[in-house]
C-alpha cells in the first residue's frame, strides 16, 4: 500500500471515527492483507481499534438495524464504505488484547504438551500487528506492540502444525487400511497444507489465514532464490484422482511432507536451543 493510499485512506477512518476518539485511551491502526503484501484493489481495508468498554459500548449503542455489524466474545466488528471503499473494523478492548499478549507470552514451549490453547481470533489479531500501519496513537501503536513477544509467532505455529500433521498421519493411515482411496487422497491434500504451512511458519510466514498459503509460498521463494518446494507442492496439489495410482500418489506425499516435517521440527528444536521459553 504506497503512502498516497495510507494518508487518504487514513483520514476517511477518522473522519468516520473521530465523533467519539479519546486519546488518551485509543489506538487505530490499519492491518490485513494489503499491509502484508496479499491484496489487491478489490480487497477491503481492514482496521482494528484498541479502546475502553465505553468507547465500544457507544459505538454498539449508535448502529441501528441497516448498519452491517457483528458480536462475539472478543470484539464488536462494524463494516461501513467510504468512497466505494469498504473497511471492516474491529473494535477491541485494549485490556482483553493485553491479556491476549500475555497469554501469548507466557505459553511454555518446554512443557511436555508444549502449549495451551490461544484463541484463534487473538492470534489472528496478533499476528496482523507485526504489518500494521498505525493511523491514532502511533507512539501508544509501538509500545503495545513491543510488548509482545515477537520470536514465538513461527514457533507457536509451527508446533502447532507439526502435532496436527501426526493426527493427519494417522487418519491416512486408517484409510488405507480400509481401502478407502477417495478418502486418502484427500486426506493427502491437507497433509501436504498442514506440512508446508507449519514449515513456512518457522521460517517467519504466519499468516494463519489458509488462502495466503500460496502467496506465502511464492514470497518464501522470491526471499531465498529457491523455488523447490514451490514447485513440488504444486505439482503434488495438482494431481487427479486416481485409484489405479493411489500408492505411488501416497508415496509421494509421504515423501514430501515428511522431508519438510523434519526440517520444520529442526528449525524448532534449534530455537529451543536458542532460549526460545
Amino acid at each position: 500500500m504506497n503512502n498516497d493510499k495510507v494518508k487518504r485512506y487514513s483520514e476517511n477512518l477518522l473522519d468516520y471515527l473521530n465523533f467519539n476518539i479519546n486519546s488518551q485511551s485509543t489506538v487505530i491502526y490499519m492491518a490485513g492483507s494489503l499491509c502484508e503484501g496479499f491484496g489487491n484493489e478489490k480487497s477491503d481495508i481492514d482496521v482494528y481499534v484498541l479502546t475502553n468498554r465505553q468507547f465500544i459500548d457507544d459505538i454498539e449503542a449508535g448502529l441501528n438495524s441497516n448498519d452491517v455489524f457483528s458480536i462475539n466474545d472478543t470484539n464488536l466488528a462494524h463494516n461501513f464504505i467510504i468512497e466505494n471503499q469498504r473497511f471492516d473494523v474491529e473494535f477491541w478492548e485494549l485490556e482483553k488484547v493485553m491479556e491476549g499478549i500475555g497469554q501469548f507470552n507466557a505459553i511454555d514451549f518446554h512443557s511436555e504438551r508444549h502449549m495451551g490453547k490461544i484463541n484463534d481470533g487473538i492470534f489472528d489479531m496478533l499476528h496482523r500487528m507485526k504489518y500494521a500501519i498505525p493511523v491514532y496513537n502511533k507512539e501508544d501503536f509501538e509500545s503495545i506492540f513491543q510488548k509482545l513477544d515477537q520470536r514465538k509467532f513461527k514457533y507457536y505455529q509451527a508446533i502447532k502444525k507439526t502435532e496436527q500433521y501426526d493426527s493427519w498421519l494417522e487418519d491416512l493411515e486408517g484409510a488405507y487400511r480400509s481401502y478407502d482411496y477417495g478418502t486418502m487422497f484427500f486426506l493427502s491434500r491437507h497433509l501436504i497444507d498442514n506440512a508446508v504451512v507449519a514449515f513456512l511458519a518457522i521460517n517467519g510466514e504466519t499468516n494463519p489465514n489458509i488462502k495466503w498459503l500460496y502467496r506465502k509460498l511464492a514470497r518464501f521463494s522470491e526471499s531465498t532464490k529457491n523455488n523447490i518446494i514451490e514447485q513440488r507442492y504444486i505439482y503434488l496439489q495438482n494431481r487427479n484422482y486416481q485409484p489405479d495410482q493411489i500408492d505411488q500418489q501416497i508415496r509421494e506425499t509421504l515423501d514430501f511432507t515428511q522431508k519438510i516435517n523434519i526440517n520444520t521440527q529442526q528449525l524448532i528444536l534449534t530455537m529451543q536451543k536458542e532460549g526460545v521459553q
